[in-house]
């Protein structure tokens, strides 16, 4: 998914919380605006959020592999 408009202003929404930093921001705002369904992540901090367009976020050592 490309950084588009869409992506920009979830973006922006995202990084109205403080705890979310900006590399993730991207990641999560791209993955929002073509509505995911599961995103995984390093990151467990971020699976404690909700973002709209993402139904699951998970983070990676609770994914069975």
């Amino acid at each position: 998914m490309n950084f588009d408009r869409d992506a920009a202003r979830i973006y922006a929404k995202l990084r109205l919380d403080r705890t979310i930093r900006p590399p993730g921001a991207i990641q999560l705002s791209c993955a929002a605006a073509a509505a995911t369904n599961l995103f995984v992540t390093n990151d467990a901090r971020l699976s404690q959020k909700t973002v709209s367009g993402i139904d699951f976020i998970v983070p990676l050592e609770k994914v069975f592999l």
